[in-house]
């Protein structure tokens, strides 16, 4: 499996059973690191906000790990990789 640090860079190949998913402190560090750095596009961007607020939301409803916050988590990596992301 290719990986890379979140906000791009170059890739690198991890063994699958290698891999796991971000607790939550390491779920908020990374929020903060993105939120605080500068970025144009990142800060103010009411999309991300909106988005940031549903994912937040369904952890809220439905607890951390479930479809739905998933698929909420999906969207808001999504918006940010298209229209944030250094290319």
């Amino acid at each position: 499996m290719l990986v890379r640090v979140p906000g791009g860079g170059v890739e690198w190949e991890v063994p699958a059973a290698a891999l796991r998913l971000a607790m939550g402190q390491e779920r908020e560090a990374l929020r903060v690191l993105v939120n605080s750095d500068g970025v144009p596009g990142r800060r103010g961007c009411d999309r991300c906000t909106e988005l940031e607020a549903d994912w937040r939301a369904a952890c809220a409803a439905t607890g951390e790990r479930t479809t739905t916050t998933g698929l909420a988590l999906s969207r808001f990596r999504n918006h940010w990789r298209l229209d944030h992301a250094p290319q």
